[in-house]
């Protein structure tokens, strides 16, 4: 995961930080680090239609990796006690 957006180097910094986290965190850490991107990116893909904002979020080599873990870890901080599966749950039941 997110092995080819990011270099080699970038990459093993990050996924350091993923497997520092228990088994059942780790992938809510994941999403996280992918929120984060989405947010830091987010004014350079909103002023763009989907054909080119789409290569912003696959193409992520010009990020600073240390931005995108500070705020993955922030994000998952703050959200890391919902459950994912019941909220998707609840989405399913309401509709």
């Amino acid at each position: 995961m997110l092995a080819q957006e990011f270099g080699l180097y970038d990459t093993i910094r990050m996924w350091d930080h993923v497997l520092a986290y228990d088994e059942d965190k780790r992938f809510f850490f994941v999403y996280s680090l992918c929120v984060s991107i989405l947010i830091l990116r987010k004014k350079l893909i909103m002023d763009k239609d989907l054909t080119v904002s789409l290569p912003l979020i696959q193409k992520l080599r010009d990020m600073d990796i240390d931005e995108v873990i500070e705020k993955g870890t922030q994000l998952f901080y703050k959200y890391h006690q919902i459950n994912i599966n019941d909220e998707y749950q609840k989405i399913l039941k309401r509709d």
